[in-house]
């Protein structure tokens, strides 16, 4: 992930996830901060955060995390998830679009992570974080806490470490701590000019959390020179949403800055803040002309949060799929489609993204495309070509999209059917099998692909036709010849199928009662269940209760 982007300065090189609880004994456990504020554990080289520091509307698991996001996320991340992209993403999620395809996705099209502007870039130390000293239990003074091993005092002190890891961690734990840091507001405020990006997002964070009594000094800070402060202060008072009103007067004093970062910070604070519009769409819209990709990649997504709000920005947005850069092209559209609801040449664009040389480029556009399901229509024949190509994954990876565009693509479907290569027939069969009653028009096909060489195959043929249920009678005669393959897999499927059918299925009763003699277990099982579905009376003269 080195490379792809920075935001306020942190590269994405080597970040995993740790969740808070897991590192703080009961004993040590820091309080709550203020609503929707949610913060995470450092660990400088590896360890960064679990939780996206601010406006997250979704649960925090420890396997479908919003990782590391830094605030800004308007609901949960399908696993896999946004590699820590620190508020700053250039990808939309999911990032690998429909795998595993149990269960479907059922996210809603909203592309996450609407921050703006890199804070500096600067590369981290490639050395590995020690191990930590052991000294002795630190005794709190009178009324001082302790928070994590350490009190509040040292906490604020370590923010003047030689080194950057220790004061980024004192940064970090003071986040943890919310409004109960309110003493370390100036040591703080004096961070958001660290020599070091990732002290400063930490920073930032942390007076975020304090709240509504770090306001006053934010507000100062925004008035200063430093464009750090400017950035800094605009971030720590976007994480506080509307509990910062105060500061819009300041912030909307930042919209006419020199510099185009801290005019994007500023607009995507105002929006957090009081869903401003009027100023900052136009500030983000000129943004797309920056020279900075993660500028144009930031207000790309923060325009598309603002939906319909941000309609005067379309122009940009449709020179935006013109782009260079693929990531800028491929979130133009997204925003694009956010922003007007439904956009032809938007779609347009994530189609021919699906043969971008980039893989993460192709799997990111088939993201979108599957989220909209049958809005993406026009894209069936680009992802049917890409579904018959020799990439196996990503041919499955169509296939499924296919599905979720749902009954406009069984016709693809019913063609990729018919492929002399196993995997592509059998990726159609898994999509299909997604659709459910809606593949119905693939029964006759899915009928035949029952005699194919393939154990695997004729298998999951069996399986589909079940998932479609009653409408699949007329593979009711197949199917009872089915009971008879050699595999147990294949039979124990072929009875559920006829379950799944139901009373359609009557002439399959004596070939299932016969099935209750099968050898094997499972499909004595199967067939036992489906004859108490199709015909009650018949199961039990077979002995089935």
């Amino acid at each position: 992930m080195r490379g792809f982007l920075n935001w306020f300065g942190v590269p994405l090189a080597g970040l995993a996830i740790v969740i808070v609880a897991a590192s703080i004994a009961p004993s040590q456990r820091i309080p709550s901060v203020a609503p929707g504020f949610r913060t995470g554990v450092f660990h400088y080289s590896s360890q960064p955060h679990w939780g996206c520091f601010g406006y997250c509307d979704g649960p925090l698991t420890p396997h479908q995390p919003h990782w590391g996001c830094f605030g800004y996320c308007p609901g949960p991340l399908p696993y896999p998830h946004h590699y820590t992209c620190f508020g700053y993403c250039p990808y939309v999620p999911p990032y690998y679009p429909v795998y595993p395809p149990y269960p479907p996705l059922v996210y809603p099209p909203a592309i996450n992570v609407p921050s703006v502007a890199s804070y500096t870039v600067d590369t981290p130390p490639t050395v590995d974080t020690p191990s930590p000293a052991k000294s002795k239990k630190p005794q709190p003074k009178d009324g001082d806490a302790v928070y994590a091993g350490k009190t509040l005092s040292e906490w604020v002190q370590a923010l003047k470490d030689p080194d950057p890891r220790n004061r980024a961690n004192a940064a970090a734990t003071l986040a943890q701590v919310g409004p109960d840091a309110k003493p370390a507001i100036p040591a703080l405020i004096d961070a958001l000019k660290d020599t070091d990006s990732h002290v400063r997002v930490q920073a930032s964070l942390a007076l975020g959390s304090i709240g509504r009594a770090a306001i006053p000094a934010l507000i100062d800070a925004t008035k200063q020179k430093s464009k750090y402060l400017q950035m800094g202060a605009a971030l720590a008072l976007g994480h506080m949403g509307p509990a910062a009103k105060k500061a819009v007067p300041a912030l909307n004093d930042l919209l006419s800055a020199k510099d185009v970062r801290v005019r994007c910070h500023a607009a995507q604070a105002l929006w957090r803040i009081d869903r401003q519009t009027d100023k900052t769409v136009t500030v983000l819209a000129e943004g797309l002309k920056s020279d900075d990709r993660h500028v144009r990649l930031s207000a790309l997504t923060t325009l598309g949060l603002m939906g319909p709000a941000a309609t005067e920005a379309i122009p940009a947005l449709r020179a935006a799929l013109q782009d260079t850069d693929g990531q800028v092209r491929l979130n133009a559209a997204v925003a694009l489609l956010q922003v007007n609801g439904k956009s032809d040449d938007a779609i347009e664009s994530l189609a021919k993204d699906l043969r971008d040389k980039n893989d993460a480029i192709r799997y990111q556009a088939m993201a979108v495309l599957a989220q909209r399901g049958p809005k993406a229509e026009e894209a069936i024949p680009v992802l049917s070509h890409v579904a018959q190509g020799s990439d196996e994954v990503f041919g499955h990876q169509a296939a499924l999209t296919l599905a979720r565009i749902g009954k406009a693509a069984v016709p693809a479907l019913i063609k990729l059917l018919k492929s002399s290569h196993e995997s592509i027939r059998w990726n159609a069969i898994d999509a299909l099998s997604q659709m459910g009653p809606d593949a119905r028009p693939a029964v006759p096909e899915l009928t035949e692909v029952l005699q194919d060489p393939q154990r695997s195959i004729r298998r999951d043929a069996a399986k589909t036709l079940g998932r479609i249920g009653p409408g699949a009678s007329e593979s009711v005669p197949a199917l009872i010849a089915t009971l008879k393959d050699h595999y147990f897999d294949v039979r124990k499927n072929a009875a559920e199928a006829l379950g799944d059918i139901g009373r359609g299925a009557e002439k399959a009763v004596p070939a299932l009662v016969a099935a209750l003699k099968d050898e094997n277990d499972d499909v004595h099982d199967a067939a036992a269940t489906a004859l108490q579905r199709i015909d009650p009376e018949a199961a039990r003269k077979a002995g089935v209760f």
